[in-house]
């Protein structure tokens, strides 16, 4: 369920996979095989962070501030 709310995000091409990793095969044969597949903890982790990511926080700001900063000592 949780992947589910993500998807569109991976559909639009936001989510971006690296071309070459050693773990890459392990990594889109376990998407590839989900819900059905023995493991689904790549599919938790990537649904968890694209929440995460996507959720506004109070202190959202906070690295537009630090570029202000580095800009004033430039």
């Amino acid at each position: 369920m949780r992947i589910a709310t993500q998807t569109p995000m991976i559909e639009t091409g936001r989510v971006f996979i690296p071309y070459d990793a050693p773990w890459l095969d392990h990594y889109f044969h376990e998407l590839v095989m989900f819900p059905k597949g023995r493991f689904d903890d790549q599919i938790d982790s990537i649904s968890q962070a694209l929440a995460y990511f996507s959720t506004p926080i109070p202190l959202d700001n906070w690295m537009e501030y630090v570029r202000m900063e580095a800009r004033r000592g430039e």
